[in-house]
């Protein structure tokens, strides 16, 4: 069942971008590479190779298994990243002044409709309301429209969802903006915006990206336009990559090692291990590299935007210093770099931290692991 927000209108808080210690970030690879059944191939560049089972150079074309796990250029997996990069591309046109006008006549009404005893708020700032009401209503239909048109899969109505609530929420205060009594009779508080169903999002590899939040994500600000979307943009390329590539059993297959180090076991090295952390690796370099790419002219943080370049780098160091290590066979050298002090140099320092770049509800947050 979809789940159902305050009617306030007011975007639930996007989750922390925090730095997890390297145990949790790799058994949590779904959360920073994606983790569903289906795995989209990459429609980043010309065509793509892999390491170890990672995609290490974009490309829309096949994806061939690698050591650390499989890979696959399913129909389904196609369909997830095409998806993806609608629901980004959607996001990135929207007009985030028309959102935020509506949101806030929104919530104006509300308030205005519960506190009775302030009277009626007038004729001109109900027309006002309902005009941003109406302009907001009409742009998130056809942003609907070219949703629906993207895919006739069954749980792809889900994603529709969350825009069509708003859609009706905005039509009936619309009609209590226009009422004859004051306040008006319907309960305009009722119902909510709903969220889209997530079980329906996992089926479709779509949980926690883009395509969840295309009923309550205003879009990029004006200010910053041209940044926010090509950095969300590359993040989605990024995302899907990573999915069909086998980060995630590459992720898995160097945890292995951290774990007998922990236990403080002698590390067998194995030339399965040497692929899937060189994989990893060579995956942190090329989403480097993709990210400084990203044009800066307009970043609202250039100093949170140098910090997430610096982060991308120090996780591509970190696995380099792990693959030296192990291809150099010293347990003194492996326990090391696979050791408690190593977490802070492969995962970086401070942090992730999306939220001043406008990129807190974005693919961008799940570029982490």
């Amino acid at each position: 069942m979809a789940r159902s927000r305050l009617n306030s209108g007011v975007r639930a808080p996007a989750r922390p971008a925090v730095l997890l210690p390297l145990l949790v970030t790799a058994t949590l690879a779904a959360g920073g590479c994606g983790g569903d059944d289906e795995r989209p191939a990459s429609t980043t560049g010309a065509g793509s190779t892999t390491t170890g089972g990672v995609a290490t150079t974009g490309g829309a074309g096949p994806t061939t298994t690698g050591g650390a796990g499989p890979t696959t250029t399913t129909g389904a997996a196609d369909r997830t990243a095409r998806l993806a990069l609608t629901c980004t591309a959607l996001l990135n046109d929207r007009d985030r002044k028309v959102f935020q006008a509506a949101n806030d006549a929104s919530l104006a009404l509300v308030s205005a409709a519960v506190r009775k005893s302030a009277g009626d708020p007038g004729e001109q700032r109900r027309s006002a309301w309902r005009n941003a009401l109406s302009a907001s209503r009409d742009a998130l239909a056809a942003d609907r429209d070219r949703l629906a048109a993207a895919s006739d899969v069954p749980d792809w109505k889900a994603v529709l969802t969350g825009i069509q609530g708003r859609i009706d929420v905005y039509a009936a205060r619309i009609e209590a903006a226009k009422s004859s009594t004051w306040p008006p009779t319907a309960d305009i508080r009722a119902g909510g915006f709903p969220s889209p169903d997530r079980e329906a999002l996992e089926r479709l590899g779509l949980a926690d990206r883009d395509c969840a939040r295309v009923g309550d994500e205003p879009g990029p600000d004006p200010r910053h336009r041209t940044f926010v979307t090509a950095a969300a943009t590359t993040c989605t390329r990024i995302v899907d990559r990573r999915r069909v590539g086998g980060f995630e059993a590459a992720l898995r297959t160097g945890l292995e090692v951290v774990l007998r180090v922990r236990e403080k076991e002698r590390v067998a090295v194995t030339d399965a291990q040497k692929d899937a952390v060189r994989a990893v690796r060579d995956e942190w370099r090329r989403t480097a590299a993709d990210l400084r790419a990203v044009p800066t002219a307009d970043v609202p943080d250039a100093a949170a935007w140098r910090t997430a370049l610096r982060l991308a780098d120090d996780r591509a160091s970190g696995y380099d210093d792990r693959l030296q290590a192990l291809e150099s066979g010293d347990d003194d050298r492996i326990a090391e770099a696979f050791g408690p002090r190593s977490f802070r140099r492969v995962l970086g320092a401070p942090g992730w931290e999306f939220e001043p770049l406008g990129l807190e509800r974005r693919d961008c947050a799940r570029v982490q692991a």
